[in-house]
């Protein structure tokens, strides 16, 4: 206890910078094992389980307000960052032909969650007395409408998906989330009326902020687009890119106009003018995960659970109001626009998440009203504690949907483990720095028996498309051997082979193991040498091949795996030792061992 109560001091009275650097450790270190350990919950992504550290981290005090307050700066310039490539999601020669049904989809989805939520928490704050209750029913009737953009793309950009299914859904986020910035800045002109103009001076106020942030972004992002004309290195398009998302920040601030639509809209209009391809979008996804986990980590932070209590018979009829009113809408809506009920079903689902832009709405009102105003105070009660339901399971909803709706490859639907055996890493790395150093262990030769990983399993060749999803996540190689009833070698599946097919659900029922065999010999241990095992894999797509052997009756028996890398390994050092004379076949080892590394 003693040594906890220390190390408690002094986390305590370490100073702001040393404090900032720890805590970015902490969270980045965090973050990473979350990251792997949410591959184990089939359901859970990455947006929930970053939200989830933050909390976590909040709860234990090692990330305190303070520490969250510190991060404002860094926090929003990652939020604008998301939503630039957000807005660069909507390209309109892809996106055209679903325009159309997805307002259709989009108008049922705002009109009846707009008018059921200000309906029934209006009625509620009535019966409970909470004061100015038109006003407050009317504001979360509007910010009801709002549908979390970065949770959600972040969602369907971590599984690659494509298909209509996620066509739809990106458009009706992009048509809720302007339809809920349009309704506030109208009631807006009503409910904060500004000096001694009153309502003329708000209506003023209003359009600007909603119209000003457009032709701002336009203008932002025509200027990117046309400085990838003249600016070929990726290293200073990323610091114009950067310059671009800052100015539209600082811009729209100064201007009073809408900062997150001003970053929407340059991301829009970089992605439909950009006669290069978009090589910004590449290069700044070199900085989008540190940001990305910076952004959700300190909103998950920044979630008052403590406030969940206090939210009451308002609150709670919210979170089921908007619920309700968001599945059906989105449904209703789909429906009748043509879509099959499968697919209605999914889309009602995926659009539940709830944070960024309502909580930018959130710091407008309380901008307009001041911040200790009764109203603020309420609406922050009620919507802080409702994001802290709908961001946990929000996320969850979009990846149940989008794996149902079969737009996802194998590789992204199905973690795939990899074999990783931390002792002999952590032997090799300690082996390199001592040889470096001048100290040389020499490896005994090893045969073709010896590499051979005899702790493998295989598959039924009756086994069904769940069955063989179920092998994949848990075995570690990426080739699968396949044996019949018998235990007789029939072959193997090759993950590279199958990773980019559509996770298709209705393949559950029509694919056996045996359909997904590849034509590819495996090594044979009764015939093959180390030169010839290392061909065969040399020109194989997987890192790893099933071993055989044969019984006296000539059945084909499964022996285990070996890994291309302990294959190439043990050739390099056959024919690279000072035993080996020919130095030709030296010299096209070592050529050919650098081409693979390459």
């Amino acid at each position: 206890m003693n040594i906890l109560a220390n190390i408690s001091d002094w986390w305590n009275q370490a100073d702001q910078t040393s404090m900032a650097a720890l805590q970015l450790a902490i969270v980045f270190s965090a973050s990473v094992i979350i990251a792997k350990l949410s591959g184990l919950i089939k359901f859970l992504p990455k947006v929930t389980a970053y939200l989830l550290v933050g909390l976590a981290l909040s709860q234990a005090s090692l990330l305190n307000s303070q520490a969250v307050s510190s991060m404002t700066a860094l926090r929003e310039v990652a939020l604008s960052l998301m939503l630039f490539l957000v807005g660069a999601e909507f390209r309109l020669e892809s996106l055209a032909q679903g325009l159309r049904h997805s307002f259709q989809m989009s108008k049922w989805d705002v009109g009846l969650t707009f008018l059921a939520v200000a309906a029934l928490t209006f009625a509620t704050a009535l019966i409970t007395g909470m004061d100015q209750a038109l006003i407050v029913a009317i504001l979360l009737g509007i910010l009801a409408i709002e549908t979390g953009p970065v949770s959600t793309i972040a969602v369907l950009r971590e599984h690659n998906s494509h298909g209509p299914f996620t066509d739809y859904l990106k458009l009706s986020v992009a048509n809720v989330n302007i339809a809920a910035l349009v309704f506030f800045a109208i009631a807006a002109v009503f409910v904060f009326p500004t000096g001694e103009h009153g309502m003329r001076g708000s209506l003023t106020k209003s359009a600007w902020w909603l119209f000003g942030a457009l032709p701002l972004g336009v203008l932002l992002g025509l200027f990117l687009a046309w400085s990838e004309t003249w600016e070929k290195k990726p290293a200073l398009r990323l610091l114009i890119m950067l310059a671009v998302v800052m100015a539209a920040i600082g811009l729209s601030k100064a201007l009073g106009a809408s900062q997150l639509l001003a970053v929407i809209v340059a991301g829009f209009a970089y992605a439909n003018s950009s006669t290069r391809g978009m090589p910004a979008i590449e290069t700044v996804r070199l900085l989008e995960t540190p940001f990305y986990v910076i952004f959700f980590v300190y909103a998950g932070a920044s979630l008052h659970i403590d406030e969940l209590p206090h939210i009451g018979a308002v609150g709670i009829a919210y979170v089921v109001a908007r619920t309700v009113t968001k599945y059906m809408g989105t449904y209703i809506g789909a429906k009748r626009s043509g879509h099959p009920r499968k697919r209605c079903a999914l889309l009602g689902a995926s659009m539940l998440s709830h944070s960024a832009i309502v909580l930018a709405l959130l710091e407008v009102i309380k901008e307009r009203v001041g911040p200790t105003a009764s109203l603020a105070t309420s609406l922050q009660t009620l919507i802080l504690g409702s994001v802290v339901v709908f961001e946990v399971f929000g996320p969850i909803l979009v990846k149940i949907s989008v794996l149902r709706s079969g737009e996802v490859s194998i590789v992204n639907a199905v973690p795939h483990k990899s074999r990783v055996v931390v002792g002999n890493q952590l032997f090799g790395v300690l082996k390199t720095f001592l040889g470096h150093l001048g100290f040389r262990i020499t490896p005994k030769e090893r045969t073709l028996a010896s590499l051979v990983i005899q702790d493998t399993r295989a598959l039924s060749a009756a086994s069904d498309f769940d069955k063989l999803t179920r092998f994949i996540e848990h075995y570690p190689y990426d080739s699968f051997p396949v044996v019949d009833g018998k235990g007789v070698y029939l072959g193997f599946i090759s993950f590279n082979e199958i990773k980019d097919a559509s996770y298709d659900p209705v393949m559950k029922e029509l694919v056996r193991a045996a359909d997904l065999l590849t034509p590819s010999k495996p090594i044979d241990l009764d015939k093959d040498t180390i030169d010839t095992a290392y061909e065969l894999i040399r020109n194989h797509t997987s890192t790893s091949l099933p071993v055989i052997r044969h019984d006296k009756e000539g059945k084909t028996l499964l022996v285990g795996v070996i890994l291309q890398r302990d294959l190439t390994a043990a050739h390099v050092r056959a024919v690279t030792s000072p035993d080996q004379p020919n130095s030709a076949d030296s010299n096209r080892l070592r050529a050919a061992s650098d081409d693979e590394q390459a």
